[in-house]
């Protein structure tokens, strides 16, 4: 309806950068709309690094967690595993 809003949450869980067209469809019958966009992905953010606790580090209770900051990205998802390859998530 005229006036109303949609939120497009687009990832990019491919690391694709540079430019990319997609379509956007919207729907409200017997309507169909569609347009073209394109979006441009530039400073592809790398991945953080931990910097503490080390591998195998008996960090106690509460450990520091620190990881590089690449200054691009505001927030993180942290994933704690028992095992190096993450198969077993805590």
């Amino acid at each position: 309806m005229a006036g109303e809003t949609s939120i497009l949450t687009i990832t990019n869980s491919n690391n694709i950068a540079g430019a990319v067209s997609f379509d956007v469809i919207g729907t409200a019958s017997p309507t169909v709309r569609r347009i073209t966009k394109e979006l441009i992905i530039a400073n592809q953010p790398e991945i953080p690094q931990i910097i503490s606790p080390l591998a195998n580090d008996l960090a106690g209770l509460f450990p520091l967690i620190e990881w590089t900051d690449n200054n691009i990205v505001s927030t993180y998802d942290l994933l704690l595993a028992t095992d190096d390859g993450f198969q077993n998530i805590i």
